[in-house]
């Protein structure tokens, strides 16, 4: 979604006299801001959340109770 929007902004940049051109730049730079956000945010929840090996599943079946 933030990837998409920040292409949309920079083919209307091309297109827009100066001044507003300097105007869209803020946003264009709020959106690179939540690109990098949540780039970092997945990377860490694809850390924390990552499936048990096979192994110690497989060793948790057999473990006495």
């Amino acid at each position: 979604m933030w990837k998409r929007r920040r292409d949309e902004l920079n083919r209307e940049l091309k297109k827009l006299p100066r001044r507003e051109r300097m105007l869209r730049k803020g946003e264009l730079v709020k959106i690179e801001q939540q690109i990098e956000y949540y780039s970092k945010l997945i990377h860490d929840m694809k850390k924390t959340v990552r499936p048990a090996g096979l192994s110690s599943f497989l060793g948790s079946l057999f473990l006495p109770k």
